[in-house]
Parts: structure tokens; C-alpha cells; sequence
């Protein structure tokens, strides 16, 4: 989904009705001041403060009773920031840092005066660009976010902070990452690119690393765990063979016979007719 970029303007307001954004959101404050009131807790705004609260944090920006508080706000998802740009293990890594910052209550991004002044003068292109619509607009405004981060990345104030949170992430890593999503998305029609995608490698780097570190091909590890699964729903429901087969991600029963027989050395209907364990 295309990041929003807009501005706007709080007055101050006496009702705190929290919301959430399934995207993340980042904003600087321009001009006034305020609050942002962040579930138990309340985080005071002023100009050139940059401010990251991700997706799901129950937030509200608030004038104060002297000012209204002008900012620039930008939502955005994880995919779009991180997904075709070969995947930046710096930023990658920046961006968690930012999210367990925020939910332990530090919501406020410390960046120097230079650096602020340099991601307010981005997001209002990101702003105008957005606005304007015109041709490449979607690479541009990717581009701009990208550089928005890295300038948060290399600040003089955030940097000694991040030294110990940038770190590689290594293959093995990635493939645990990747088993944990197959493991509950399962039944989903998953392919070695989306998955190759999701751990941020190549099609063919993914291939050899997962073969690597599990000792099985992408396909061969996901139909192992469809079939363990499948077995599982036989014998502990009453589920019709055919549901269990959609169930687990097989759009073919014939083709989850042949495999189901192939990797069990049993039918799913011989397990169904088989004594259950109890009853032995």
C-alpha cells in the first residue's frame, strides 16, 4: 500500500480518544505545540522533534491551550519501506529498534537539529509528491522514505545507540524466521518466491540456504509439514477427507492422496479405518 503523507493542523482538545493505524507512522512536529497521548502515557511536542509510533500503538496528537500544533505525518507499511530495496539488514534492523523503543515508551526518535531539518524538508516533498500524482510517483516516494531512514540511521544521536542493535542476520536466522511463518500459514497457497521474499534473499540464494540449514528442499519441508498436519486432523476429527485436504492447502485430492500415501505409506482413508491409540 502507497504511504500516506499529509499535514496537519490539532487545536487543543480535553477528550483523549485514542486510535490505531495498521501501518506504521512517523511525523515531525512544524510549528506549535502539543502533546501525543500514548496509551497510559503522554509525550510532550516541539518544533523539529520527529516522532515513530508503529502499527497497532494507540495514539493522539493534541494542541496545547495556548497553540495549535502543526505536524507532517507520514503511515506507512514494513513491505513497502523494506521489500524491494534487496532487503537493507541496517534498516531492517533500525526499524525494530524504532518499534521496541516506542512500546517501552520512548516514542520520540533522537536525531540532531541538522538531521530534522533534513527529513522535514523529505517529508514535504514526500507530501507534494504525493499530491501531484505524477509518473514514478510510488518509486519516488520509496526512494524518499528509504533516505529519510538512512539519515536517521547514520545521526550523530541515534547511531551510538543502534551500534549494538545492527547487526548481521544470519542465514540460519532467516530460515527459522521463515519455518515459523510456513508453520502458521501452512493451508495458505505459499510459493518458494514469497517465501524467498519474506526472509529478504534471492530465489536461488533462498533454495540453497534452506536446503543448507533443514536438509530439504522449500517444497519437500512444506509438504512434510502439510502431511504431519493432515495426519494430525484424521485421526483427531471427523472432518471429510476432502476438507482436511483444503484444510492443509491441497486444492487436489487425487494429488493429496498420491502424496499423503507417498510420504505416510498409508492412505488417509486407511488412517481413518485404522483403531485409534486409545482404543489398543
Amino acid at each position: 500500500m502507497l504511504p500516506l503523507c499529509f499535514h496537519v493542523e490539532l487545536e487543543y482538545n480535553q477528550v483523549k480518544a485514542t486510535h490505531v493505524h495498521q501501518e506504521h507512522e512517523m511525523l515531525i512536529c512544524l510549528d506549535g505545540g502539543g502533546e501525543h497521548f500514548v496509551d497510559d502515557y503522554k509525550v510532550p511536542m516541539t518544533v523539529g522533534e520527529l516522532f515513530f509510533f508503529p502499527a497497532g500503538q494507540p495514539h493522539i496528537g493534541n494542541g496545547s491551550p495556548r497553540q495549535n500544533v502543526k505536524m507532517l505525518v507520514v503511515n506507512f507499511s514494513e513491505v513497502f519501506l523494506l521489500a524491494d530495496h534487496a532487503c537493507d539488514e541496517d534498516l531492517e534492523q533500525l526499524l525494530k529498534y524504532l518499534k521496541k523503543k516506542a512500546r517501552s515508551g520512548y516514542n520520540k526518535i533522537p536525531v540532531s537539529a541538522r538531521t530534522s531539518k533534513r527529513v522535514r524538508e523529505i517529508m514535504i516533498e514526500m507530501a507534494k509528491e504525493r499530491m501531484e500524482r505524477l509518473p514514478g510517483m510510488p518509486s519516488l516516494i520509496r526512494a524518499l522514505l528509504t533516505e529519510v531512514f538512512l539519515l536517521i540511521l547514520r545521526d550523530p544521536e541515534l547511531l551510538p545507540k543502534m551500534k549494538e542493535n545492527i547487526k548481521k542476520i544470519g542465514s540460519e536466522e532467516r530460515i527459522a524466521d521463515t519455518i515459523r511463518f510456513m508453520q502458521d500459514r501452512y493451508m495458505e497457497s505459499l510459493t518458494i518466491e514469497q517465501m524467498a521474499k519474506h526472509a529478504c534473499l534471492s530465489r536461488s540464494h533462498f533454495h540453497n540456504v534452506f536446503k543448507q540449514e533443514t536438509g530439504y528442499t522449500f517444497i519437500e519441508y512444506l509438504n512434510a509439514l502439510r502431511i504431519k498436519e493432515a495426519r494430525a486432523m484424521l485421526e483427531n476429527s471427523n472432518l471429510p477427507i476432502l476438507e482436511v485436504a483444503y484444510s492443509c492447502g491441497y486444492t487436489s485430492l487425487s494429488y493429496f492422496y498420491k502424496l499423503f500415501r507417498q510420504m505416510e505409506g498409508i492412505t488417509p482413508k486407511e488412517v481413518r479405518s485404522a483403531p485409534s491409540t486409545s482404543s489398543q
